[in-house]
């Protein structure tokens, strides 16, 4: 749950019941301030039945050089040590029927989840469902994450840019 609280001070409290302040920075030393927000301006297919890596042909900014547009761009790659918020936004093209997933997943957690949003049975074939998931993550340096998507309306639909630009960001809160 994001939140103000009493003294106009932005915070966060995980499924654990631990609370976070978000706070800004001034400071541009290394790992002070570290952002990252890139999107991709071209729809997704994603494929029926299979999970879909999300991939991010812009940066709206990049101030620690944890994206490539070219190489590996559907990952957010941590250069500086720390605990990360993450937050994943796309849409799916409407379609009816089957489930619509969608989920963040650290490397070093095998392929399991570490932030979902998961819809069941889409029966309205004019809804776009949009999706937000947001999670705190401890992340090495070389640790990296990724956002997927899954649907199993029967065909490939798009993550479709008319409904969201596909976004992924992280910022870094502390060491």
């Amino acid at each position: 749950k994001l939140w103000l609280d009493t003294n106009a001070e932005l915070r966060l409290t995980d499924t654990a019941g631990e609370d976070w302040y978000v706070t800004k920075s001034t400071s541009t030393g290394v790992g002070v301030g570290v952002a990252v927000s890139v999107y991709n301006d071209t729809n997704i297919v994603a494929a029926n039945g299979a999970f879909t890596l999300l991939t991010f042909n812009q940066e709206s900014f990049d101030n620690n050089g944890m994206h490539d547009v070219v190489a590996a761009n559907g990952r957010l790659t941590a250069q500086t040590e720390g605990t990360y918020i993450f937050t994943g936004n796309f849409g799916f093209a409407a379609a009816v029927g089957g489930r619509r997933v969608g989920r963040i997943v650290h490397s070093i957690s095998t392929g399991a989840d570490i932030g979902r949003v998961e819809i069941g049975s889409v029966a309205d074939g004019t809804a776009f469902p949009p999706f937000t998931i947001m999670t705190i993550s401890t992340m090495a340096v070389g640790d990296y994450v990724e956002l997927h998507a899954f649907q199993n309306s029967g065909a490939n639909i798009n993550i479709d840019v008319g409904v969201i630009n596909p976004r992924f960001s992280g910022v870094r809160t502390g060491g």
